[in-house]
């Protein structure tokens, strides 16, 4: 069973009301920054030999601009959206010691997530990965086991929606 659930990780797999979107607010800023930058080498170009100092300044500022426009729009402008709500897919993982791991298998299966929390450890032999949308509507979790210095997939991709989701939601924001 583990060797067909190494291939497919949460993270790395699509789901079919998971899209990938622009984020505008995000992709507005990139263009604002960029567009700053093109115009402070501009004036760089302008001032030529005025003032050293200020021109190595506004050479500095112009490019730091520019490169953080560029990593903004090509890195960060995309964000994941559940497609039936519009919300927007946060994702995290959190780590637990071995003492849990019938805890979390049950949970995982059943569908059931109690309302106590369960301790996590910084580093922990066994991982779980979660996406969870802002309103709660969907969760999809997977458990993952440390092993010869790799994390192998312990369950398999799990997705709970509407009261199912609700549950495991409130229960997994006390690892974001």
């Amino acid at each position: 069973m583990n060797a067909q659930l190494t291939e497919k990780h949460l993270f790395e797999s699509k789901h079919q009301d998971i899209a990938k979107c622009t984020n505008t607010s995000s992709m507005f800023l990139a263009i604002l920054l960029i567009l700053l930058g093109i115009v402070s080498f501009i004036f760089y170009g302008q001032l030529g030999r005025v003032a050293a100092e200020l021109s190595l300044t506004l050479l500095l500022f112009a490019s730091c601009l520019l490169l953080w426009g560029i990593y903004i729009l090509v890195w960060k402008s995309k964000v994941l959206v559940y497609e039936p709500t519009g919300s927007k897919v946060l994702k995290n993982s959190a780590f637990f010691d071995i003492s849990v791991q019938n805890k979390l298998e049950k949970m995982i299966k059943s569908g059931v997530f109690p309302s106590d929390p369960v301790p996590t450890k910084e580093k922990g032999c066994f991982r779980l990965d979660f996406l969870i949308s802002e309103d709660g509507q969907f969760v999809a979790v997977q458990l993952f086991r440390f092993s010869s210095y790799k994390f192998i997939a312990e369950t398999p991709i799990t997705c709970f929606k509407g009261e199912q989701a609700a549950g495991a939601s409130a229960f997994l924001r006390q690892f974001n």
